[in-house]
């Protein structure tokens, strides 16, 4: 119960969220968007759930990750053209589609293998509550080594003032 109570409070601050913006902001974010952002949060903890069951149920992390880059590979096939305004894959030079590739298969797959053995051996909930480091984990190296400084939209991005 407790872990539905902390879904429905976290539904509701998305929600927030996307009714609450300011009009200054409408221009900036669209509301197909946020819904888009909303479903693919959904989908992806339905993965994580899906896969952390699975692993824990004595499936190989790596059978897990592959199962799951198919099925959603699958799902977004028919949305595609859609995504697309119909117009194909934009162009981009070789170096780019190689990008996207080490991106796509390289490091999500590494990092969809770490993930799920980790869930199979930490438990999903001790697990879950690690991955809201992730963006600090990612957000302290990027500012150490890229020379970053956080502004004021930084912290409060529909307050343009606050710069």
């Amino acid at each position: 119960r407790v872990w539905w109570a902390g879904c429905a409070v976290a539904f509701a601050g998305e929600i927030l969220l996307i009714l609450g913006r300011l009009p200054a902001s409408a221009g900036q974010a669209s509301l197909a968007g946020d819904l888009l952002v909303l479903v693919a949060s959904l989908f992806a903890s339905l993965g994580y759930v899906t896969g952390a069951r699975l692993t824990q149920a004595g499936y190989a992390s790596l059978g897990t990750t592959l199962w799951g880059v198919t099925v959603a590979a699958i799902a977004v096939a028919p949305i595609l053209p859609f995504a697309t305004g119909g117009h194909g894959l934009p162009a981009a030079s070789l170096v780019a589609w190689g990008a996207v590739a080490v991106l796509a298969w390289l490091t999500s797959i590494l990092g969809y293998i770490g993930w799920y053995w980790a869930l199979a051996h930490g438990g999903l909930p001790r697990m879950g509550t690690i991955q809201f480091l992730q963006p600090l984990s990612g957000l302290g190296p990027a500012l150490f080594l890229l020379g970053g400084r956080p502004t004021g939209r930084f912290f409060y991005p529909s307050d343009a003032a606050a710069e």
